[in-house]
């Protein structure tokens, strides 16, 4: 979550909060460059040859949390917010333990990753954070929390600037494009997709469909069906943007999901999106979204054969995802948002 990471550091660094942000070596592209914040890589620094990167991410892990406390007390922070539990029977006792306030963001709130924390662990925080209603109303009323923030997530302000790739990741045609992209995992619906594709491009024979990402637990077909360009590797953000802003349509037919940063993405540069209707995707309707059943070919095709044949519908949708952009997913008023309840949290803090 590194490009989200920054973008919530830089919006609370101009809040006027002193903020570093602690991490680890971004497996997915350059490191950035902090705006306002400090950054540091402290997580996994020793590398070992003949030692695998998971064994030996594991035996630094704990060594690594124990000096991260030591830090966090001796600087005297007002304030912990964490992103993730990397190895919880480490990370969510030590927090518990933290005798500043703790916050957590549940990026996977309810009902969708083993990856996810449950109740028990969430209770260790003086605060979650969900960014959509629907993982806001799971986290109360699924496992009983009290204290659950409800902030939505950032649009991804650094890619309106990024400029065309000296090559682009593929070569398309004039055609209407069709796009999903980002880590291909299973709940991406990606085969749903693909079951929907033929009678797309029966009724719109110039129709092309990009599934773009590393593939994470998914089978790709080999070769691509008719009008289908895979790209089964990890897009650097000047590719992913380009792509983004090539697509006539952004898909997403996930099987669950509370939030996506591919929808932000899109939203950022004014794409169409089509989602289907599970976890907090039915709050974008009127913000550039429209909803399919999720695991429905039938209707998944329905749907982009009348958005394609509509360039009427797209530019409105469009308009409407800048304007979600601009006036309800911007990181100042996200920023705005946290500054206020950090300090009821500082301020009232249980330690």
């Amino acid at each position: 979550t590194l490009p989200y990471d920054t973008e919530l550091c830089a919006a609370l660094a101009r809040e006027g909060h002193d903020v570093t942000l602690f991490t680890t070596t971004f497996a997915h592209g350059d490191m950035p460059t902090p705006d306002g914040f400090k950054l540091t890589e402290w997580f996994y620094r020793r590398k070992l040859p003949g030692i695998p990167r998971r064994i030996m991410r594991g035996l630094q892990h704990p060594l690594d949390m124990r000096r991260l406390r030591r830090r966090i007390l001796r600087e005297k922070f007002d304030l912990v917010h964490v992103q993730w539990s990397v190895i919880d029977r480490i990370d969510v006792p030590m927090w518990r333990s933290m005798p500043v306030p703790v916050v957590f963001t549940a990026h996977n709130s309810v009902g969708r990753s083993a990856d996810a924390l449950d109740g028990s662990a969430l209770q260790a925080f003086d605060a979650v954070v969900a960014h959509s209603k629907f993982g806001a109303e799971g986290l109360r009323t699924q496992y009983g929390l009290r204290n659950v923030w409800h902030i939505a997530m950032g649009v991804f302000d650094g890619f309106r600037d990024i400029a065309e790739p000296a090559q682009p990741p593929l070569q398309l045609t004039d055609g209407p494009v069709v796009a999903l992209t980002g880590l291909l995992r299973p709940y991406k619906g990606v085969h749903t997709l693909l079951d929907a594709w033929p009678a797309v491009r029966e009724a719109i024979p110039a129709a092309q469909l990009v599934i773009a990402g590393r593939p994470m637990g998914v089978e790709l077909p080999d070769p691509a069906p008719e009008g289908v360009h895979i790209v089964p590797r990890f897009l650097d953000d000047d590719a992913y943007v380009w792509m983004l802003r090539r697509a006539d349509i952004v898909c997403l037919p996930y099987t669950a999901i509370d939030l996506s940063g591919v929808l932000f993405s899109a939203l950022t540069v004014g794409t169409p999106v089509v989602l289907s209707d599970v976890g907090g995707f039915g709050e974008f309707v009127g913000q550039g979204a429209e909803l399919v059943p999720p695991e429905d070919p039938v209707t998944l095709a329905q749907t982009l054969i009348r958005l394609l044949a509509d360039p009427q519908r797209r530019s409105q949708l469009s308009d409407e995802a800048l304007a979600a952009a601009r006036d309800h997913y911007s990181w100042d008023a996200i920023g705005a948002a946290y500054t206020r309840h950090y300090g009821e949290l500082v301020v009232g803090a249980r330690s």
